[in-house]
């Protein structure tokens, strides 16, 4: 969803209005700026945390999965770190944030982009064919088809007249594609039917239509209008960089408070583990945004502004 998400708001402004050009060299600037600038923030302060805060308690009733424990559980050396701040490092015990593995994508998806526009401009035919096409053809293509389908999904909403289209049955009928990706790994039968390719291609088809289904309904437009939700929307790439912090060096020492606490209950230590979590997380991520994103973005502005006053640049356009 992430990346079908990317891929409509990327396109959605220049198809909407078709004679607005995509100026490259300021686009892939403010792509450095919202992306990379941010992330090298989190990644600096989740160095601090790992040498400074990071102490895993002897013992904690459960412990975290096996999957966090992976986490950190190797010194990252230089070498670690260069390759890191390129999106290259491949080890998950050294990475400061192993999440950023998508941010590499992220990153790299912004050559498709001018693509994904000039085929849109031309025939949606032509968008699909080859947003498909990079599935089959690239190792990790299905994660690019992704984009491509949040432009086909920008393009069906500036120009495919289906008023009559109810969005939450669109929605509905999405949710249910996506939920394959899941269905695959305990129905047998899909999994006899389907590769890895295959259920992550109906799974973004399905993104894409429970992204189009909220676009058409107004119903769950308001939902999501919400001042929680629309919070939460806001601080979303804050809240997503800093969750591996807040997992390492806050959640196994909540376990051992409640371990002391006597609380014994599964349940309840989930439902409480998951409301402080949350909360310092979402509460770090306000800040995030305030101090680190919105200062990148208008970074980007001021870098496209001085990158315009040279008109030399301004032929690289779709």
């Amino acid at each position: 969803m992430f990346f079908v998400l990317s891929g409509f708001v990327l396109s959605v402004g220049y198809l909407k209005y078709r004679e607005r050009r995509l100026y490259l060299v300021p686009f892939f600037a403010r792509r450095v700026t919202r992306i990379w600038m941010p992330w090298l923030a989190f990644f600096i302060v989740s160095w601090l945390c790992r040498e400074y805060f990071f102490h895993s308690p002897s013992s904690s009733n459960p412990n975290l999965t096996e999957h966090h424990q992976h986490f950190w559980s190797s010194d990252s050396k230089t070498q670690d770190i260069l390759k890191q701040l390129i999106y290259s490092l491949r080890d998950n015990s050294k990475a400061l944030l192993p999440q950023d593995w998508s941010l590499g994508i992220e990153m790299k998806s912004a050559i498709f982009i001018p693509i994904f526009l000039i085929l849109a401009k031309r025939s949606s035919v032509l968008l699909l064919l080859f947003s498909l096409g990079l599935t089959f053809f690239i190792g990790t293509g299905y994660y690019y088809t992704s984009f491509g389908i949040g432009v086909c999904v920008a393009l069906a909403f500036c120009h495919l007249k289906a008023d009559k289209i109810k969005g939450w049955m669109v929605c509905l009928f999405g949710f249910m594609l996506y939920q394959i990706r899941w269905a695959h790994t305990y129905m047998h039968f899909l999994e006899e039917q389907l590769n890895e390719k295959g259920v992550l291609l109906i799974s973004a088809a399905g993104c894409g239509l429970i992204l189009y289904g909220v676009l058409k309904s107004v119903k769950l437009q308001k939902v999501l209008e919400m001042p929680l939700l629309s919070h939460l929307g806001r601080v979303s790439y804050s809240l997503y960089l800093v969750q591996v912090i807040i997992l390492m060096c806050l959640a196994p020492w909540v376990i051992v408070f409640m371990n002391k606490m006597g609380i014994e209950s599964y349940g309840w230590m989930q439902i409480l583990l998951l409301l402080v979590v949350t909360g310092v997380s979402i509460f770090l991520a306000h800040f995030g945004e305030r101090y680190i994103e919105i200062p990148c973005v208008k970074l980007g502005r001021v870098v496209t502004k001085i990158i315009k006053k040279f008109q030399f640049l301004e032929r690289f356009r779709v």
